[in-house]
């Protein structure tokens, strides 16, 4: 006997009843950034590839990403949580705002650094470094971690 028609039938019902959900999500609200970029040289000092900076985005992370992605469903979340006065938190908020997520319980603490997971893309086969870190500005060629 094939159950698969009525359990399709049991998740799409599920799937509809989100709209009418609200949940508030306490969450630790990260930005996480992609430096994309190509391998410009090897640097002489030491064996560490030069990044030419190409590209930058920012997306929501950590529970951000959980936000969005309950939000994409049609949840009404409620994010509660702390961002930095930085740009990072800017483009957090940014974000929710976009896809229409309340910001009202996300507090902007002057002083505090919102949390960045940075990510550096370079190359075809995009090896990459990641760490956390909070920079305002990334100089046009920066070193890409060793990875190999």
């Amino acid at each position: 006997m094939n159950k698969q028609p009525k359990d399709n039938e049991l998740w799409k019902k599920i799937v509809r009843s989100f709209k009418e959900l609200s949940i508030t999500v306490l969450a630790d609200l990260v930005a996480d950034e992609f430096v994309f970029g190509e391998i410009a040289r090897v640097s002489r000092e030491a064996p560490v590839l030069i990044l030419k900076h190409r590209e930058r985005t920012v997306v929501p992370g950590g529970g951000a990403n959980a936000i969005m992605n309950m939000a994409s469903l049609g949840v009404n979340v409620l994010p509660v949580g702390v961002v930095g006065d930085d740009e990072p938190g800017s483009l957090l908020l940014e974000h929710f705002r976009q896809n229409k997520i309340s910001v009202s319980g996300i507090q902007r603490l002057k002083g505090h650094t919102t949390t960045t997971k940075t990510r550096i893309l370079a190359g075809m086969s995009h090896r990459w470094c990641a760490s956390t870190a909070n920079r305002s500005r990334w100089a046009r060629c920066i070193p890409l971690c060793s990875v190999w």
